[in-house]
């Protein structure tokens, strides 16, 4: 269920739009007022409809619908309990708070949720191929040249990570661009479960924005993985 697989990013948007009221200890009973409606109007021969079947794709990806929906509980929490403002969750932040508000803050834990799901779906693929030892090499140059593994954060090169890895260059190149593939893959498919194909590019766009604004991010500081976005990454990562 995508609502349960994106609890974090949601609980931080409950979190952040209740921090305005004083009521941020709210966030999880809202959340999980948000689960029990949706099972109990999914259950059979009940005559309500569940809030995820007023999810179209055509008219919007599921990460803003979902947010929307968030934000209408909140209103319906904050008005039951008759102790706050409920126009309060409406009042759109200023300019220079923007960055920091509670639309951002869901953007920026989708996104990182998302990400991290691509790299361990894309690191089993690789480590379940015939030639494992091949893809875990490419692995782990992978992780070397985009992750956050050294102290100062900033990307390493392909010439210092062949030189720790004993390999050449171009040897290295070729397998960060094998493991590359198969991270494209993985995180694209990911997007096409709540996004139609037309949206993936302007997604993929907004994802890594987002990821650009995490603070101590897991994305080394200089990766080049916004390269991804473009359509050759479609190809099969059989290199």
């Amino acid at each position: 269920m995508l609502v349960e697989r994106y609890r974090g990013p949601a609980e931080r948007y409950l979190v952040a739009l209740l921090r305005r009221c004083g009521r941020e200890t709210d966030a999880a009973e809202v959340f999980q007022q948000c689960l029990v409606d949706l099972v109990e109007r999914s259950a059979k021969g009940d005559p309500r409809r569940a809030w995820t079947d007023a999810f179209r794709p055509d008219r919007g990806g599921f990460r803003d619908f979902l947010r929307g929906v968030l934000r209408n509980y909140v209103r319906r929490h904050l008005r039951r309990c008759g102790k706050a403002d409920a126009s309060l969750v409406d009042d759109p932040p200023d300019a220079a708070s923007s960055a920091s508000g509670p639309d951002a803050a869901f953007d920026e834990e989708w996104a990182a949720a998302l990400v991290r799901g691509a790299l361990a779906r894309a690191s089993e693929a690789l480590a379940g191929r015939d030639d494992a030892g091949a893809s875990r090499l490419a692995w782990r140059v992978f992780v070397r040249r985009h992750l956050r593994v050294d102290t100062d954060g900033r990307q390493r090169s392909l010439r210092e990570i062949g030189v720790e890895l004993d390999l050449a260059e171009a040897e290295a190149q070729a397998a960060e661009r094998r493991a590359r593939r198969a991270f494209e893959a993985s995180l694209r498919a990911a997007v096409r479960e709540y996004v139609t194909d037309g949206r993936v590019e302007a997604e993929l766009s907004d994802l890594l924005e987002a990821i650009g604004r995490v603070p101590g991010g897991f994305l080394a500081a200089d990766s080049d993985l916004s390269s991804f976005a473009r359509p050759e990454a479609d190809d099969p990562p059989n290199d």
